[in-house]
């Protein structure tokens, strides 16, 4: 019987030449010298084809990355690894295809800020390992776009309630067309029921046209207020008193176990009505989680005039000042495991900023993981994270002259300062600039505290003892 031998295809001479030398062991079912032929060929290239080169490269277990971390208006934050925890790497770093940096690692990351960045520009990095200043690998593209500054270009209106006697305290913006200040505001018409020559009220609306007084409760003064929507409002005197869109609601120690004896409310903040903070006189502070009123212990006896907390309520600070004794005291704590602990303090009012005392602390604000907190020679920025603080001298902030009674910190590029006198001072990422058109501050004219929502700016206070408050709208 005839055995068929079916030939080699031309692929399976050529292709494994250099890969398998077994291929000759066909060659005995080779008949033909045509297959002979190519069989002499195939011999040739498996014998002549050399060993492959020998990749002198180090070998790495690792590739380098590069994501960034933030950006702000002039400057950009990487973060730069390699997979493994080599001893020691070098990295080069280009933006925009041009070289911005070389560094040597001993870790497997590192961060590093560019900066000289134009605001609201896009930039485009790239990393690349280096071995004796070859590139040997490349991370992918990171964009990083800066922030654009904010305007200062504020156009102001100001408004006088009451006669003499009146005065703000605290205002709380939630839009333009509904703003609510608070304090004591006394008008000519007489209380007969009080058999008195004038008539008090202790807080006034603002519906976008004019200006309502009110009397909530009783007319006590109203020290603070803090809005989380328009049918969610907080103000205080001695007690909380709550509005839910229809009815004010007080809380007494009688009906709702407020602690009594604490004095005046100077400042409320919280995440919801189930979790807000109220700080006052003596270094009292009182939480309220919807059901229950605590006292918490402070840790002080100073006055307590501001609180502020991050989003999440994960970080609450508070700050006070007040004269005892012929003595200047200044005091800001923070919360950490359901206790107050000191963080800065002073017993002089302009300290010294060189050796960590920055004197009079009052006014306090949070944006992201950075505490603000007004000095008496300017201000601070504290990274939360790390308790790291950077001084920001009045001179460069443009607060000389004044004190700080408010801070609103709306983002990076968008942090106002208010001022006693009616100063406003505005920072949109790359200039501080001192608003001229009520830098002027009026003889008798005082400011207590202010706000920034959004592009509502808004400021209460009184001039010559009659009550004053200024609403600013941006131009963008």
């Amino acid at each position: 019987m005839k055995q068929l031998i079916k030939p080699i295809p031309r692929q399976a001479v050529f292709f494994p030449a250099c890969a398998d030398a077994s291929a000759g062991r066909l060659l005995p079912h080779l008949r033909s010298l045509r297959n002979f032929a190519g069989l002499a060929l195939s011999f040739f290239l498996i014998t002549a084809c050399p060993d492959p080169p020998k990749d002198n490269t180090p070998e790495r277990d690792t590739s380098i990355n590069l994501e960034v971390l933030s950006t702000f208006t002039t400057t950009a934050k990487l973060h730069i690894s390699v997979e493994d925890t080599t001893a020691e790497w070098t990295f080069g770093l280009t933006r925009n295809g041009e070289d911005v940096l070389t560094a040597t690692v001993f870790n497997s990351d590192t961060t590093f800020t560019d900066g000289g960045l134009t605001p609201g520009t896009q930039y485009t990095y790239q990393a690349q390992w280096l071995n004796d200043g070859i590139a040997v690998d490349s991370s992918l593209n990171a964009i990083a776009l800066t922030m654009d500054t904010t305007s200062h270009n504020f156009v102001w209106e100001f408004d006088t309630l009451g006669i003499w006697g009146s005065a703000l305290y605290d205002v709380a913006v939630i839009d333009e067309n509904n703003i609510w200040a608070v304090g004591e505001i006394k008008t000519d018409e007489p209380d007969t029921a009080h058999n008195l020559p004038y008539t008090k009220y202790n807080a006034a609306h603002w519906d976008g046209n004019e200006w309502e007084l009110i009397n909530i409760i009783s007319n006590v003064e109203k020290k603070a207020i803090f809005a989380f929507a328009e049918d969610d409002i907080w103000i205080a005197s001695t007690l909380p008193m709550h509005y839910d869109g229809t009815d004010w609601y007080m809380y007494t120690p009688q009906d709702n176990n407020y602690p009594s004896g604490l004095g005046w409310i100077n400042a409320i903040w919280g995440t919801s009505s189930s979790n807000i903070y109220f700080v006052g006189s003596s270094g009292g502070i009182v939480h309220y989680d919807g059901i229950n009123f605590t006292v918490m212990e402070s840790g002080t006896d100073i006055n307590l005039l501001d609180i502020t907390g991050s989003a999440n309520g994960e970080e609450i600070f508070v700050s006070g000042w007040d004269n005892y004794d012929g003595r200047h005291g200044s005091i800001l704590i923070g919360l950490e495991g359901g206790e107050w602990n000191i963080i800065l303090e002073s017993d002089s009012y302009l300290g010294n900023p060189n050796e960590g005392d920055y004197g009079h602390l009052e006014a306090i604000d949070i944006f992201g993981d950075t505490l603000f907190v007004s000095a008496a020679e300017g201000f601070i920025k504290m990274d939360i994270s790390t308790g790291n603080i950077v001084f920001i001298s009045s001179i460069e902030a443009k607060t000389q002259g004044f004190t700080i009674k408010g801070i609103t910190a709306q983002n990076s590029n968008d942090i106002m300062l208010f001022g006693g006198g009616g100063q406003i001072v505005h920072f949109n990422g790359v200039f501080w600039n001192l608003d001229e058109q009520i830098a002027t501050n009026q003889m008798g004219e005082y400011y207590n505290k202010g706000t920034l929502k959004d592009n509502i700016v808004c400021m209460a206070g009184q001039i010559s003892w009659i009550a004053k408050i200024a609403i600013g709208k941006r131009n963008e």
